[in-house]
């Protein structure tokens, strides 16, 4: 048999004698345990841990959308959920997050030297030095994630660089995706997406013929594009001239 499936308002009621949010503790690292925000729409915030100087937080949810409890990670303006730990069964994913909470808050930790899959190393990340001659500053665009502290992400891409508005939610970070073997940039503007592909490294010619582009080589490919088009990006989004999706 399945878990019970409970009320989202139910769950919530009980949050205040749940011992496992009790034992949890107080501080991990720089993270802090932070009380829910309640039931947002289909979403019961349990609790969270949060790093607000480095713009990092864990979020421990319940979704009355799949009846799953889930942890939920933010990383700047970049929020995705953990699919490792979905899980119906409340003291099991009470369980979970016990012996995981350590691990989980590392991922996400600043100061966590991320790891890159073996697709990604074929590009030699190590190697690249060009990042390094970026500005730290855009006008109100920090970079955030730079590639020796990449960020695993959703659907088999890796976060390696990041210029974030946090004040205005606005964002221009590139990722390598290992199942395409391709580099892009994708943008917000005002948190809302819009697109660009004048950071993607050609793999068709001009009559639409694949090119085998050798791994090695689109780093190189790619530093070109940032040098010609980074600045322009950050301009735009910073006036907002971007049509959103």
């Amino acid at each position: 048999m399945g878990a019970k499936i409970e009320k989202i308002e139910d769950i919530a009621a009980s949050l205040p004698e749940w011992d496992f949010l009790k034992q949890l503790p107080e501080n991990v690292g720089c993270f802090v345990k932070v009380p829910g925000r309640g039931i947002e729409g289909q979403i019961l915030s349990i609790l969270s841990y949060v790093d607000e100087e480095h713009h990092r937080r864990l979020d421990l949810i319940y979704t009355k959308e799949t009846f799953d409890y889930i942890p939920v990670k933010m990383v700047g303006l970049h929020m995705y959920r953990d699919e490792r730990f979905f899980c119906r069964d409340k003291e099991r994913f009470a369980q979970l997050i016990k012996d995981n909470l350590p691990m989980l808050l590392e991922e996400i930790s600043h100061d966590t030297v991320g790891s890159y899959s073996y697709e990604a190393r074929r590009l030699n990340f190590a190697g690249w030095e060009f990042w390094k001659k970026l500005p730290k500053r855009i006008g109100p665009f920090e970079l955030f994630i730079t590639p020796d502290k990449p960020i695993q992400y959703i659907n088999g891409s890796i976060i390696f660089l990041d210029y974030s508005d946090f004040e205005h939610q606005s964002q221009l970070y590139f990722m390598f995706n290992s199942f395409r073997i391709e580099v892009f940039g994708e943008m917000l503007q005002r948190n809302v997406p819009v697109t660009t592909n004048a950071f993607t490294v050609p793999t068709e010619d001009a009559q639409g013929c694949r090119n085998e582009i050798s791994p090695v080589n689109i780093l190189p490919q790619f530093s070109q594009l940032l040098e010609k088009y980074l600045q322009e990006h950050l301009d735009k989004l910073q006036r907002e001239e971007f049509q959103t999706i």
